[in-house]
């Protein structure tokens, strides 16, 4: 469930002991969108001092629930959230642009340009995203469930045809050693030959 308010897990460092996805997300994290942004802020107290108007650059990190268009948390950043996200952090400090894992919606081939745009409205990305879409959130538009059934679908074809490669790869890996080995036997045979008829 998604989570604005730090834990105590969180606060105390607690989920450094938690397992993480590939992209370092912690359990119930997985589908969101994270974005960390610098927000200049009015500093109140060194505006009255210097009697002029003084900002401070701040960190703000907002967060949207993929296919939901109304909950969106925009915080200031504060290190619960920078080890929630490390990945979307470390993107930011280095001000590399935070590209959500999976297949991207324009990849997929199978969305016209105008729903790949009101998914995107929706901070639906990726395929990946779109199938892990709540029920709540596809009642939001119609045709959601079928597109996030269509989404599962064509994921689970896709990790059919990933272990298919696999295997695949196994069995040429496989047959040339066969072959390799047979070439051994044959010049194992062949020298036995030549010893045989020296005698």
């Amino acid at each position: 469930m998604f989570n604005a308010t730090p834990t105590t897990d969180e606060m105390f460092g607690f989920n450094d002991m938690l397992p993480r996805d590939s992209r370092g997300r912690l359990p119930g994290d997985e589908g969101l969108h994270v974005k960390f942004y610098t927000r200049p802020v009015k500093n109140a107290i060194k505006s009255a001092e210097q009697n002029r108007d003084i900002y401070d650059d701040l960190t703000y990190v907002m967060i949207f629930v993929p296919g939901d268009d109304k909950l969106k948390i925009d915080i200031i950043a504060t290190r619960q959230y920078f080890d929630r996200f490390p990945n979307e952090y470390k993107a930011f400090q280095s001000k590399a642009v935070v590209t959500e894992t999976g297949t991207p919606l324009e990849a997929w081939g199978a969305l016209a340009p105008s729903l790949i745009a009101e998914m995107k409205y929706l901070q639906i990305h990726t395929v990946e995203a779109l199938a892990a879409m709540s029920d709540s959130n596809a009642q939001r538009f119609q045709g959601a469930h079928a597109l996030r059934q269509k989404a599962q679908t064509w994921l689970k074809a896709a990790e059919g045809t990933a272990e298919l490669e696999r295997q695949q790869g196994e069995l040429a890996k496989r047959d040339a050693e066969i072959a390799e080995l047979r070439k051994m036997v044959e010049a194992i045979g062949a020298t036995t030959k030549e010893k045989a008829t020296a005698k």
